[in-house]
């Protein structure tokens, strides 16, 4: 996935470097420019294409509206997300663990580790890495679990964590495992409306 940072002051960026580093460690695949510069932000966008851009804004979410509206008017696809730039918001989404229960005894994983969930033959699976673990679960009841977080449905198989997407290509979404899967038409505005949501939960969008 690429991403764009933009930011006031460098402090803000490097409190985004940081963030992202520990995600590449768990393996997702993100590939990020930072910026000070709006107008070298401006003509990046043009040539790279970015799935996301990021936006720092003061923390009392005071912004350069002029700034803004052109970068709104020129980035049409991007998703643009505006960050209230306190760096407890980056800490967010490291907060939340998921339960099961697995062979009749609980288990307990960190949210952000699961890369997506999968049912078959009326049985659920949790996918963690390239490792599988069949849950005591069904996936509707799992996606009403896990709707105030970052996962949402893709198919009627899968539930995906979204902080796991390291490409997405069409229908075909390329997750951090290295595993493909696939948007259903059914699913594709749904799916982007969650995926908007995930932003302003986790990101205080202003």
């Amino acid at each position: 996935m690429k991403i764009a940072v933009y930011a006031g002051n460098t402090s803000q960026l490097d409190n985004a470097r940081e963030y992202f580093e520990k995600w590449k460690k768990r393996g997702i695949l993100l590939n990020e420019d930072y910026f000070l510069s709006m107008a070298e932000l401006l003509n990046a966008a043009e040539e790279k294409k970015y799935h996301a851009i990021l936006v720092y804004t003061d923390s009392d979410g005071a912004t350069k509206e002029s700034d803004f509206d052109q970068l709104k008017q020129k980035e049409k696809e991007s998703l643009i997300i505006y960050i209230c730039g306190r760096k407890d918001q980056w800490k967010k989404l490291s907060r939340a663990k998921y339960t099961a229960v697995f062979n009749g005894q609980p288990i307990v994983y960190n949210m952000e580790d699961i890369c997506f969930l999968e049912s078959y033959d009326r049985k659920t699976s949790v996918v963690l890495g390239k490792k599988k673990i069949r849950v005591k679960a069904r996936l509707d009841v799992e996606e009403q679990r896990l709707s105030n977080y970052h996962f949402a449905r893709i198919n009627q198989y899968n539930l995906i964590n979204m902080l796991q997407i390291s490409s997405m290509e069409g229908d075909e979404i390329h997750m951090a495992n290295g595993e493909k899967l696939y948007l259903s038409s059914s699913r594709r505005k749904l799916f982007m409306e969650k995926y908007r949501q995930f932003t302003q939960e986790n990101f205080s969008v202003v």
